[in-house]
């Protein structure tokens, strides 16, 4: 509390209400011999005089007896320095392909944590909209992780508190960067500072967790690579959709075959969701002649049509590829497909999850995990947990 009395005690404060009050009301801030008030630290009947003049031009009260400036006075002239910021987490962020800074759904985690964690988007080649395989000078979706991924340790290596996020191809980069945390990995001197994780439609995430009491869907993300068991503490958190292919493919050989497909495709080129869905598709024909299903209605579709519109692709050969499964199992249910039949089985679903427009890949926002409570709201609640009672590291 900064209140100014008689003399000279408090010299720096003195001058910074002279100054402001001559600043201010040049009129009457005024000297006994008409000069302007002097700024010399010192307070005196002058500045009685002028601090009363004051008062009482705004019909204020006179102040306790010895002070001839009041806090409020003080602080309605002089300009104090503002608190310092308050000390945040760095939240390291992996946006998907096609993502923008600020509208990302890792963007929107990190807002409605502001007070908490501050932003800061690693060098990751995720670039606006489908980049055609083999343009020149853009990197595939796989170099682009490992470029994410160096681009993260260096962020790490600065010795700050940190928390990881990433949301689709950017939830493998969060993931590998998790995973090069624990003991022997290249980021394990910087585990304490370590603070929590979430991804949102991640093609990482393991069999078997999701986040804390958070119901598990029957199978894996899509990428070869998964996080590590030993990651898969309450302090991470994977938000998936059971139908978002890119989160969850089944186990066994159905799963396999999207894998490969996906990491061949993901080889060659940088992709949004959409267009590497359309990559997936278009490798379909080939995956089922190599496993020895022939349907004659590939044979007749081109090239072109298969890397087309993926939604009016699956509406064509889903009747075609769930009647040939049936024909493969023979109505048997349960259990995983192998051979021909999990080649169909992976088919199918990349068509299904073609024919919804990739709905569960791109609705975190809206969609709910519990009624009233959606993936985006849980990722922002998960962060705010952790981040709100781990001290920060500067």
């Amino acid at each position: 509390m900064t209140e100014l009395r008689y003399g000279g005690a408090q010299a720096a404060e003195a001058m910074a209400w002279q100054r402001a009050i001559v600043a201010f009301a040049p009129s009457y801030a005024r000297a006994a011999n008409g000069g302007p008030l002097k700024v010399d630290g010192w307070i005196g009947d002058d500045d009685a005089n002028v601090a009363a003049e004051y008062r009482r031009r705004r019909g204020l009260p006179a102040p306790p007896r010895g002070i001839v400036v009041t806090h409020e006075e003080y602080g309605a002239l002089v300009k104090t320095a503002p608190e310092p910021p308050k000390a945040r987490h760095l939240g390291l962020m992996f946006r998907g392909t096609g993502g923008v800074i600020g509208q990302d759904p890792v963007s929107r985690v990190c807002q409605g944590a502001a007070d908490l964690i501050e932003e800061r988007n690693p060098d990751f080649p995720a670039s606006m909209g489908g980049l055609p395989p083999g343009a020149p000078g853009t990197p595939s979706a796989q170099k682009a992780i490992q470029i994410g991924v160096a681009s993260g340790r260096r962020e790490i290596q600065s010795g700050r508190s940190f928390i990881l996020g990433g949301y689709s191809l950017g939830a493998i980069v969060a993931a590998m960067l998790r995973a090069e945390l624990e003991p022997g990995g290249p980021l394990a001197a910087y585990r304490q500072n370590y603070v929590c994780g979430f991804t949102i439609g991640g093609p990482s995430r393991a069999f078997g967790h999701t986040y804390y009491l958070g119901a598990i869907p029957n199978g894996r993300g899509i990428s070869d690579f998964q996080l590590p068991q030993a990651c898969c503490t309450w302090d991470w958190c994977d938000l998936v959709h059971p139908d978002d292919m890119y989160g969850n493919v089944p186990l066994g050989d159905a799963g396999d075959i999207m894998t490969a497909i996906y990491q061949a495709v993901t080889a060659t080129q940088l992709s949004d969701p959409i267009g590497t869905l359309q990559a997936i598709i278009a490798a379909i024909p080939k995956v089922l002649a190599e496993a020895g299903v022939s349907i004659p209605l590939l044979t007749q579709l081109s090239v072109g049509a298969l890397s087309g519109n993926p939604a009016a692709m699956a509406g064509v050969l889903l009747p075609v590829l769930v009647s040939t499964l049936a024909g493969l199992v023979g109505g048997a249910t349960g259990g995983q497909l192998t051979g021909p039949a999990a080649a169909v089985q992976a088919a199918i679903i990349a068509l299904k999850f073609a024919a919804s427009g990739t709905a569960a890949h791109i609705n975190y926002h809206a969609w709910e995990v519990w009624p009233g409570q959606t993936s985006l709201g849980l990722a922002i609640q998960h962060v705010r947990d952790w981040a709100g009672r781990t001290p920060v590291r500067n």
